[in-house]
């Protein structure tokens, strides 16, 4: 109703008048979006910066101090908690946070700075924390679906190990042998030593070993590489809109000078 009345008041002025309020209008909506931008531009460095166990732990590796899959897989675990409610927000990516109303989603993130900062996170986001790390150190990695759960595989000194961030525990073996009945106990006590409860053990075994519904991802992919790509775009629109602005604005001020000449 208020953009409706805006353009019915508009479209009475003069054609110069009219393109100098597009213009001042364009670049106003310009600014606010880049402000926004800005803000979460630098609001994320402020994040990569910030003190965690986690971030404490990876600057250790980056200092020279051997990465151990089953140390790194309990850092994640430590430092997050599990929960579906880690959304998007705001000042984080305008354009995502829009985006999420329209398509559920993108409500999400998969950016693994934004994820350590919230300190909340599912299985496959805290996987995707736990591959960032290893990925960096130069092990190759890929995502393992269970059929709602979601673990990471971690190749070490040739050999695929299992890693499982949400239960803080790693497996020497792959996804295929760790879902052999010869390897039953070990997960069972391996769980036991995180105080599972004995229903929780009973599905996990069941997803495990239910390998018909075992999916691995190409080595290094995202969880949702069409998610992954739409989350890129909207960090590139988040820059691109208000630009856009601002040429739509010029295109306005620039017609309305020659307007004025012609007038003239």
């Amino acid at each position: 109703m208020l953009v409706s009345k805006m353009m019915t008041y508009v479209s009475a002025l003069t054609p110069v008048r009219e393109r100098l309020i597009w213009a001042s209008f364009h670049c106003v909506i310009g600014t606010l979006l880049l402000l926004l931008t800005v803000a979460g531009y630098l609001w994320k460095q402020d994040v990569v910066r910030s003190e965690s166990e986690l971030r404490t732990y990876w600057a250790e590796l980056r200092s020279g101090k051997p990465f151990q899959l089953n140390e790194a897989t309990l850092a994640v675990y430590n430092s997050t908690s599990h929960t579906s409610e880690r959304f998007i927000r705001l000042h984080e990516n305008w354009v995502q946070w829009m985006a999420g109303f329209l398509y559920a989603p993108l409500r999400r993130t998969q950016d693994t700075d934004l994820l350590i900062n919230g300190q909340n996170a599912e299985c496959s986001e805290r996987s995707q924390i736990l591959k960032s790390i290893a990925e960096e150190f130069g092990y190759q990695c890929r995502f393992v679906g269970l059929g709602g759960h979601v673990v990471l595989e971690v190749a070490i000194d040739g050999d695929w190990q299992v890693a499982d961030p949400e239960f803080g525990l790693t497996y020497p073996v792959s996804i295929s042998r760790l879902a052999a009945e010869s390897q039953q106990a070990a997960v069972i006590d391996a769980l036991r030593s995180r105080n599972v409860n004995e229903e929780q053990i009973d599905n996990y075994l069941r997803i495990l070993q239910s390998e018909d519904d075992n999916v691995r991802l190409p080595i290094g992919e995202s969880i949702s590489p069409r998610l992954k790509h739409m989350e890129d775009a909207c960090n590139w629109l988040a820059w691109i809109i208000p630009i856009a602005c601002y040429v739509s604005a010029c295109g306005y001020f620039f017609s309305a000078r020659t307007g004025s000449y012609q007038s003239e």
